[in-house]
């Protein structure tokens, strides 16, 4: 099952049509993003997030190590869904941003 932001607040929403229950019904998908992780999805960002932070040195929680995650979700979320591809793509624009 995939599990998002909006499962997690929909007992915070107003409206009885917007409650969420993890039981696939129709009324729920209209409401959850596309964009949700399944936990060995996050599990990989977490393993190339400490890859690339062991890297450049950086602690977790930092300016740098926040946009860094940034960017490994965006790279995730536009398709690439590898190690290799995700360290690749994210190591290129890091190294493209500080040439610059």
């Amino acid at each position: 099952m995939r599990w998002s932001a909006a499962m997690l607040w929909a007992p915070l929403l107003e409206s009885d049509q917007r409650t969420l229950a993890p039981n696939g019904n129709r009324e729920m998908q209209r409401y959850l993003p596309t964009n949700a992780f399944y936990p060995e999805d996050l599990d990989l960002l977490k393993r190339v997030f400490d890859v690339l932070c062991r890297e450049r040195g950086c602690q977790p929680g930092s300016p740098d190590a926040e946009a860094t995650a940034l960017l490994l979700v965006n790279m995730f979320e536009g398709g690439r869904r590898t190690e290799e591809e995700l360290l690749e793509a994210v190591q290129t624009t890091q190294a493209f941003r500080r040439a610059s």
